[in-house]
């Protein structure tokens, strides 16, 4: 037998039992851990250390501005242009970000296209993780709704609306190979705004479509037409499916920071919603971020086992 042969068997047979020794020797730290939750609201007390329930950074950009359109409402290819050259100089900057925020409200505040789009940028330009999205529902504004990555509402919206992708491959065969400047497709603002402006003028038209007009809206200046949807709520259930995770914890006076702890813990996706009694959304917390630091504590000796006194 090889010696990296003898080696990898004699792991297999030690790792059981290392983990046997390891739940007997951390059986008081762990249920120290589980009494202490409730010490502190954003931090647990975990062997004389501090547990952080990590808030995860959120790109909130100016979708519109003084004398600009808001790019996520039906606009004509050029006039699209000169708000989405602000936008993506915002992308531009350095400021770590993992999630944003798409309020679709109780309707129309986005296009199918210009989430699709937005996607694809977001994701390659600064390496967003996570869409939010809230919808306004009787009284309540800012709801959550749920969850998804980038990578999985692109394809949910290619799978439904094909042209999109079809639009969205034409369009990117068109920018200049010197406007990537990374090694995951980053665009330079004006490379990413010509991107924007090719692609949607893949998907637009200033005739009256002769296919199925429920599949197309009609812009701001009632002469051009763009092969899109409004999204409100129940069609994006529908396009995403199980691609939508409505991981949430409520957050209240009445829960204790123990229980909202023990809470997320329970959770089975990477990032949780924090929500009121109403569910409107207050922040997001990086669930992963956080088991990782529970077993990291659970795996070094407490100062009391060092010192006999446990």
């Amino acid at each position: 037998m090889k010696v990296g042969d003898l080696v990898e068997l004699s792991w297999g047979i030690c790792w059981p039992l290392v983990v046997v020794v390891a739940l007997v020797v951390f059986h008081k730290p762990l249920s120290r851990f589980l009494e202490q939750l409730g010490r502190r609201a954003t931090k647990l007390s975990v062997f004389q250390f501090a547990v952080e329930l990590s808030t995860v950074p959120e790109f909130s950009p100016a979708w519109s501005g003084p004398f600009l359109q808001d790019v996520r409402q039906p606009s004509p290819a050029d006039e699209f242009s000169s708000s989405a050259m602000a936008l993506f100089e915002q992308i531009r900057d350095d400021t770590a970000f993992d999630y944003a925020v798409v309020d679709l409200g109780t309707g129309h505040q986005w296009l199918t296209s210009r989430l699709f789009i937005f996607a694809i940028v977001l994701k390659r330009m600064r390496g967003l993780q996570c869409f939010v999205f809230l919808e306004t529902r009787g009284d309540v504004r800012k709801r959550f709704l749920g969850l998804a990555s980038p990578d999985r509402v692109r394809w949910a919206l290619s799978r439904r609306y094909p042209w999109l992708e079809a639009a969205f491959a034409n369009a990117y065969s068109q920018i200049p190979d010197h406007q990537t400047r990374s090694v995951h497709g980053a665009l330079e603002p004006w490379g990413a705004t010509e991107l924007a402006r090719l692609f949607l003028q893949q998907i637009q038209q200033d005739r009256q479509p002769d296919s199925d007009e429920n599949e197309w809206v009609t812009l701001t200046d009632q002469e051009t037409w763009e092969h899109a949807k409004w999204l409100d709520a129940a069609r994006l259930e529908r396009i995403l499916g199980n691609d939508l995770q409505v991981s949430w914890v409520k957050d209240s006076p009445d829960v204790s920071p123990a229980e909202r702890a023990k809470a997320v813990l329970r959770r089975d996706d990477p990032f949780v919603a924090l929500v009121d009694e109403e569910k409107k959304y207050k922040s997001l917390i990086d669930r992963q971020a956080l088991v990782e630091k529970v077993v990291k504590r659970l795996v070094e000796p407490s100062d009391d086992y060092l010192t006999g006194r446990g």
